[in-house]
């Protein structure tokens, strides 16, 4: 009989699907590395969501494990590499949460456009300040989008309907990266449809330093790789040059939060929206308390809708493998 570890919470829905076709699902939440690597060697699966660590150390003691399935879309996670080596398949639902991922990108934008939250907050101290928040629309704007792929498209399209121009820099076009993302995500966005997208919002290809230096509003959806890691950092900044809002929904390590804080403070960026931390929770409060941040906690995925069909999808995509390895 297979048996399924699952490490972090996922919607019933999925384990229900699971438990049905026969499959037994151990529910076993907050396991500490050491905690995991004792028991993973029971086990022919495992499934996680961004919590959850599995390091190279771990498949290494997994001697039954045939496949990890990632509920959501970033997999720095999950060590893709020995996973290859190891024979370890694979699996994630990037289409599960990209709308509400893309959503929560708008939303962050006409919040730190519109110092909605700020605002807010004062009208909740009892205070009426309608003058110091003067905002900025969005519509005539151009927005510079690091990454295009499933969720870049989305944020494409949102951005299209408010009026703003679209600028395109894809390291995902970049082979190697793309032969990693065709190999681990089934569902990866080929480059053709990255093409057909861009011509549809009339966005355009750009470099990367054209997009930092001719954007109104910055947004990144890139994975967090050796190479993603500091992609934006006080040289990025210092070529800013209109002052633009950052939107970082993707990962946290992709800004450098010192040279972040510094920009804020300098005022070489007019604000930043942010979901996803080098550390999470943040300890670097004293930025994150400056009135042009914007923050929530890693909610981009937090939807009742896509944690159900994120667990789905997993349950069915992990249904298809093991009938397909008989």
């Amino acid at each position: 009989m297979v048996k399924i570890l699952v490490c972090d919470p996922i919607h019933e829905d999925g384990i229900k699907i699971l438990r049905e076709a026969g499959i037994t699902v151990d529910l076993k939440l907050n396991l500490t590395q050491d905690e995991l690597e004792k028991i993973v060697k029971d086990y022919d699966g495992i499934i996680v969501r961004s919590k959850t660590k599995i390091t190279g150390k771990i498949m290494e003691k997994a001697s039954n494990l045939k496949f990890v399935g990632r509920v959501g879309v970033g997999l720095d996670n999950i060590d893709i590499l020995t996973a290859k080596r190891l024979g370890i398949k694979v699996l994630s639902t990037p289409k599960a949460t990209s709308q509400s991922v893309a959503e929560l990108t708008i939303g962050l934008m006409i919040t730190a456009a519109r110092k909605i939250a700020l605002a807010s907050q004062t009208v909740k101290e009892g205070k009426w300040e309608k003058n110091v928040f003067m905002g900025s629309q969005l519509q005539g704007k151009t927005l510079g989008i690091i990454g295009f792929g499933r969720i870049g498209i989305k944020v494409a399209k949102m951005a299209k309907a408010l009026g703003m121009k679209i600028l395109v820099y894809d390291v995902a076009f970049n082979k190697q990266t793309e032969e990693i993302m065709e190999e681990f995500l089934e569902d990866a966005v080929s480059t053709e449809e990255r093409l057909k997208a861009l011509n549809e919002f009339e966005g355009s290809i750009v470099s990367f330093e054209e997009l930092l230096t001719n954007s109104d509003v910055i947004s990144l959806h890139v994975p967090l790789t050796e190479k993603t890691k500091h992609l934006i950092g006080e040289k990025e900044f210092s070529l800013m040059k209109r002052k633009p809002i950052l939107i970082n929904t993707a990962r946290g390590a992709l800004i450098d939060e010192k040279a972040l804080y510094e920009a804020l403070k300098s005022e070489k960026i007019s604000a930043v929206g942010l979901d996803v931390y080098e550390v999470e929770p943040p300890k670097n409060l004293e930025m994150l308390n400056l009135p042009n941040v914007v923050c929530t906690p890693h909610i981009g995925a937090q939807t009742k809708e896509a944690q159900k069909e994120a667990s789905i999808q997993i349950a069915e995509k992990i249904l298809k493998f093991l009938k397909e390895k008989k």
